[in-house]
């Protein structure tokens, strides 16, 4: 079966603290929370006692005693023969078989820092072989015509913002850029005036609540490398970390997850996984 043939998805996402298990009949369908094993919401730490463990059978929340009976009521039977699983059998088969974990990643940073080394190695791995990996294109566009780094325009911003937009449209998908490095690019751009970068940022910082993930990536320890597309000016980079900076801390309300990796490409691998437990 491929991917596009799948009408049963499963994905767990981790927000603040809490692993969260979902469930989806179809792609027009909204997720809800669903788990047969286990909670369907529980915290990362077994031990943290802030987060309490709840029950849901597509969408409806159940108790404990509940669940705990539905358990038994399987035991010692195979599903296809167990009454009590008739009404769950076609998403217990598809768990068992297809169970994927969907998220949509995002590494932010400014240039020059590795994004798109990391990303193509993470594409490698097969952890993350369900995902649609995306990566710069700014060679690309500026042979398209369009103004880059510090003679960016509004219509070439949005460019760039569609292209991030798009991105997000994926289930699954791992990107070497975000919504908020298209905020930085345009907050520094000096020939887009104040009202029109500030009018463009508040627009685009609505998509930052879609990223399940996002990763900053930090440039220290890492020199700046002359790739003919990307501004080689240490200033204007330290400019445009510190923007991307200030930018995560006004919208950090709207960030589900945010992770802070530095050192090698290697380090950085690890504390990915790590991040995202697999």
């Amino acid at each position: 079966m491929s991917k596009k043939e799948k009408f049963y998805e499963y994905k767990t996402i981790r927000v603040k603290g809490a692993f969260h298990h979902l469930f989806r009949g179809g792609a027009n369908e909204n997720w809800k929370h669903h788990n047969l094993d286990g909670p369907a919401i529980e915290p990362v730490d077994p031990e943290d006692k802030s987060i309490s463990k709840k029950y849901y059978f597509h969408g409806i929340e159940k108790t404990y005693d509940e669940f705990n009976e539905f358990q038994q009521s399987k035991e010692g039977l195979p599903w296809y023969k167990n009454p009590s699983m008739k009404a769950v059998a076609r998403f217990w088969y598809v768990k068992q078989f297809y169970y994927i974990i969907i998220m949509k990643i995002g590494f932010c940073g400014t240039m020059s820092v590795g994004k798109t080394t990391l990303v193509n190695t993470l594409k490698e791995l097969p952890e993350f072989k369900e995902y649609e990996f995306k990566t710069e294109r700014s060679k690309y566009l500026r042979d398209l015509g369009i103004p880059l780094n510090t003679d960016s325009t509004i219509k070439g911003q949005t460019v760039f913002l569609a292209e991030r937009a798009a991105e997000l449209m994926n289930e699954n998908v791992i990107t070497d850029r975000t919504v908020i490095d298209v905020m930085a690019f345009t907050n520094l751009a000096k020939t887009i005036s104040h009202i029109h970068a500030d009018d463009f940022i508040q627009h685009a910082s609505n998509l930052v609540s879609d990223y399940d993930y996002i990763f900053y990536v930090s440039p220290e320890g890492v020199e700046i490398e002359n790739n003919g597309v990307r501004e080689t000016d240490a200033e204007y980079r330290e400019l445009v970390d510190f923007s991307i900076k200030s930018f995560i801390n006004r919208y950090n309300y709207r960030i589900k997850n945010l992770v802070e990796i530095k050192g090698s490409n290697e380090e950085r691998v690890k504390l990915v996984r790590e991040a995202l437990n697999v």
